[in-house]
């Protein structure tokens, strides 16, 4: 199973998403894939500065997050978590957070990051994968 960090599901939401995100994607089961809650909050974010300039790309792009929730689940910090996360932190940047808590949530339930920055979430010794590379021929 895997655990979509930010970039991955925001990238579903361009115009022309990555072929190769896309081609990945569509050879998982919708049941292999699991949303963290601090990527939904960081999209969150995200929505909440648009909205400020754009209200009614605001709504849409918040209606599209609705619409993942509902697609996939999303794996909550937990307190276990939050205490796996704290190891992973000890002696790390503040920068380096959100994706300590992506790792922390995969490495407590079994998953592979699907990411596009793999070099960010290897020093926490979480599996990763790239789906923005290009698929090599069989």
């Amino acid at each position: 199973m895997y655990l979509l960090d930010t970039d991955v599901i925001a990238e579903l939401r361009k115009r022309r998403p990555s072929a190769s995100v896309i081609a990945w994607l569509s050879d998982l089961d919708p049941q292999e894939i699991a949303l963290p809650a601090i990527a939904i909050g960081e999209i969150a974010i995200g929505i909440e500065r648009t909205r400020e300039s754009d209200p009614q790309k605001a709504a849409e792009l918040n209606d599209w997050l609705d619409d993942m929730r509902g697609d996939y689940p999303v794996l909550p910090a937990t307190p276990e978590i939050y205490r796996l996360w704290a190891r992973l932190m000890h002696a790390r940047q503040p920068h380096e957070a959100n994706n300590a808590l992506i790792a922390a949530t995969a490495l407590q339930h079994g998953l592979t990051v699907a990411t596009r920055s793999t070099k960010e979430f290897l020093p926490f010794g979480v599996l990763v994968t790239n789906p923005f590379r290009a698929r090599r021929a069989p």
